[in-house]
């Protein structure tokens, strides 16, 4: 196994899960693009279940610890 830099264990990554709900789930493709424009990137998409909304579910996002300045996104829960 190869040995990382202080530096570079500490750059690492930051994350973020979002819940979209039915009432938000037609959102969730603008809420995307917005955090995506922030660099943040989508990693996992799990779907609410069989019933649930185009959308509806939890995404996990990431980006570059320290990389972009933190921001709230409107229609986005963290």
């Amino acid at each position: 196994m190869e040995r990382q830099s202080a530096a570079a264990i500490a750059a690492g990554w930051e994350y973020k899960m979002i819940k979209v709900g039915p009432s938000s789930a037609p959102r969730a493709e603008d809420v995307l693009n917005e955090l995506g424009a922030v660099g943040w990137e989508l990693i996992v998409f799990q779907p609410a279940g069989e019933r649930a909304y185009p959308g509806e579910g939890a995404y996990v996002l990431k980006r570059p610890r320290g990389g972009a300045a933190a921001t709230r996104v409107v229609g986005a829960q963290s």
